[in-house]
C-alpha cells in the first residue's frame, strides 16, 4: 500500500481525533551537556515527539510498518520532523513490534518465512512474468496466503539477484 502525501492526510483526518499540526512544535529540549563547555563534544539536541505526531506515526505504522523512502519523506515534511527522525521511528517500532500484541490477541509477525510451496509458485509466477502489476501481485499474495508488500519485495530482491 502506497501513501503518497494525500494519503497521508486521508489517513490522518479519516479518525474522530485527528492529530493537529498547524502550530509545527517540535518539542525540542536542549541537553545539559550542550552549555558545558565549547571544548566538550557537542551533542544535538533531542526532539520529543507531541503526541500529535506520536499518534500520526502509529496510525501510519499499523496501516504500513514498511514505508518506502518517498513515504517517509512525505510523513516527515507533513509532521516537521526530519526524515532521519521518521525512519529511526519506524525501525525502532518494528523492532518493538513483535513483543506487542495486537488488538485480536496475535502477535505481529515482520520476518515470516516463505514455505517451499509459496517459494516455488514465487518462481513460477516470475519464470512467466518478472514484472508483474499490482493487481496481479495482489492476486498472487491472495492465493499464496501473503500480504502483498512481501511479494512486492520479494520479486524486487528476486530480480536484483538475478541481474548480478
Amino acid at each position: 500500500m502506497a501513501f503518497h502525501r494525500s494519503n497521508i492526510h486521508d489517513l490522518l483526518n479519516s479518525e474522530d481525533e485527528h492529530p493537529d499540526f498547524s502550530e509545527g512544535s517540535h518539542g525540542l529540549c536542549s541537553s545539559p551537556e550542550q552549555s558545558r563547555s565549547s571544548n566538550a563534544k557537542s551533542k544535538l539536541a533531542r526532539v520529543m515527539l507531541t503526541k500529535d505526531q506520536s499518534k500520526a506515526l502509529g496510525l501510519l505504522f499499523k496501516k504500513n510498518p514498511y514505508p518506502t523512502t518517498q513515504e517517509l519523506k512525505d510523513l516527515a515534511n507533513t509532521l516537521g520532523l526530519t526524515d532521519r527522525k521518521v525512519n529511526q521511528w519506524f525501525k525502532r517500532e518494528r523492532s518493538y513490534a513483535p513483543r506487542r500484541l495486537l488488538p485480536d490477541g496475535t502477535k505481529l509477525e515482520f520476518m515470516q518465512r516463505l514455505t517451499e510451496e509459496q517459494q516455488s509458485r514465487l518462481e513460477k509466477e516470475y519464470a512467466l512474468n518478472n514484472r508483474p502489476s499490482k493487481q496481479e501481485r495482489e492476486a498472487i499474495a491472495l492465493d499464496i496466503g501473503l500480504p502483498e508488500l512481501k511479494v512486492y519485495y520479494w520479486y524486487i530482491y528476486f530480480f536484483s539477484s538475478e541481474i548480478m
